[in-house]
């Protein structure tokens, strides 16, 4: 009989994450221009009318490696740019409230219906996300799109030190009624805006014509860096990337069945990612509390021993 588990799994303590190459002579001078844009004393978020100095919050997310991510987004090319796009992202995070309205109480109503949980890691760590909107019944779009980022957020927590992207599987079956096109136009211009380079892939199947012809005419407007993590329909993927899901259960390899318990899953999700978070801001403080940090020392410094990641590439 397996074991089922009704709760997310602990990171793993070291990824097998891709090393980063090392930066070129001109990359290096185009991070410190973008890098001595943001620490000086006087900085102010543009168009922001109050309190447009840096919280410590917003300091913090300001790493090294968010830094290259959206230097990498602009493909190292214009560091004005990427000034442009961080300052979007800094605005961003404070009107659709990232840091303060997205609480656990705003989204439970949606958590506790089981579409959408954390569960495994990737080959090279990456947390994997998983949707159902077969079993999506309410008719907020509105809080959907806040839940979905809300669960993008606990999932950087739960990142292993020196990953950097998530996977996404989203099984579309049985779904009589798919999503309004606006709701996913609405995600899909948040996740390449605000979220560049998180996407590890992402595996959207059993897609309803209606829908795979929405999203045929979308993609093609995505930038690309996003657009070619995203598989549509892709038998020879399903065989070889995807667990074998129904519904809010999902049969993992071995003797393992994970299955969706709101009452069991949800209090430890938040425990587990607000402990990690805890943990991550202290450290950050111990290693000087500076914009530009380096994920990479802090999250290793004294990080937890765990479970190995589960396959989902």
């Amino acid at each position: 009989m397996p074991l089922v588990i009704r709760k997310p799994l602990e990171p793993p303590s070291i990824a097998h994450a891709q090393a980063a190459p090392p930066l070129t002579m001109e990359q290096e001078a185009t991070y410190n221009t973008v890098l001595n844009h943001f620490i000086l004393s006087v900085y102010r978020i543009p168009n922001v009318r109050t309190n447009a100095g840096l919280t410590e919050t917003e300091r913090h997310w300001l790493s090294y490696e968010c830094i290259h991510r959206y230097l990498r987004a602009v493909q190292w090319n214009d560091p004005m740019s990427a000034i442009e796009r961080i300052e979007a992202t800094l605005r961003w995070r404070r009107e659709f409230g990232v840091d303060d309205r997205l609480t656990p109480a705003h989204v439970e109503s949606e958590a506790a219906l089981g579409y959408q949980f954390i569960y495994g890691f990737g080959h090279h760590g990456q947390p994997i996300l998983h949707l159902f909107p077969n079993i999506q019944h309410t008719q907020a779009p509105d809080r959907q799109i806040d839940f979905l980022f809300f669960m993008m957020e606990r999932a950087i927590s739960l990142m292993p030190p020196g990953v950097e992207t998530i996977c996404v599987q989203v099984d579309c079956q049985n779904r009589t009624n798919i999503p309004s096109m606006n709701t996913i136009r609405t995600a899909i211009d948040i996740f390449q805006r605000h979220y560049p380079e998180r996407l590890g892939n992402a595996l959207i199947i059993n897609v309803p014509l209606l829908l795979n012809a929405f999203l045929k005419l979308v993609l093609p407007f995505v930038e690309p860096q996003t657009r070619q993590e995203i598989q549509v329909n892709s038998e020879s993927i399903v065989d070889t990337k995807t667990a074998s899901c129904s519904g809010s259960e999902i049969e993992a390899k071995g003797e393992e069945t994970f299955e969706y318990v709101h009452k069991e899953y949800w209090p430890a999700l938040l425990r587990m990612t607000d402990e990690r978070r805890g943990h991550w801001i202290a450290q950050w403080h111990a290693f000087g509390g500076e914009i530009g940090s380096k994920e990479s020392e802090y999250r290793m410094a004294d990080a937890p021993s765990n479970e190995s990641p589960t396959p989902c590439t």
